[in-house]
């Protein structure tokens, strides 16, 4: 199954890309892995509602029926890396073609995005933003994959 990641930001910081070079060399050996960053359009702080919608539409005009969505978001569910990591293997067992990651905006994204989404995740009570929680990401995506193939990357 294909893992996508995608993610509303605008320009990546060099420490970034080199995290997701990294990351998706790491990952892309338990299956196909991309990362799409949708740059949105400038709004002014006042436009919080219209921006959300605008990013949000960005996203969906990406998706696919067959997809399973999951969304970032932070009321989503609280899970241990070991919790995560049986998600993920639920997920991909689904019978979807695409496994999608969302990283919506900075006001978050609409209840349209919401409601395509299968279920959703809290990375953290901390807020934090977009680059560090695609950074954060990517890091659990791998820890994941080696939590269920047993390999000696996570401590329990």
């Amino acid at each position: 199954m294909q893992t996508s990641v995608f993610c509303v930001l605008s320009e990546s910081p060099a420490w970034l890309k080199e995290v997701q070079a990294n990351y998706t060399k790491k990952i892309k050996p338990f299956g196909p892995f991309e990362i799409k960053e949708f740059k949105p359009k400038k709004h002014s702080r006042d436009q919080a509602d219209f921006k959300k919608s605008a990013e949000s539409q960005l996203l969906l005009d990406q998706l696919k029926e067959q997809d399973f969505v999951v969304l970032l978001d932070e009321k989503g569910k609280d899970l241990s890396s070991i919790e995560f990591s049986k998600k993920i293997e639920r997920w991909q067992n689904s019978g979807k073609k695409r496994l999608v990651f969302i990283i919506g905006g900075a006001y978050g994204v609409s209840d349209e995005m919401k409601a395509r989404a299968q279920d959703s995740v809290r990375l953290s009570s901390l807020t934090m933003n977009h680059w560090m929680a695609q950074a954060v990401l990517l890091e659990q995506i791998y820890r994941a994959h080696a939590i269920q193939k047993g390999l000696p990357y996570h401590n329990s």
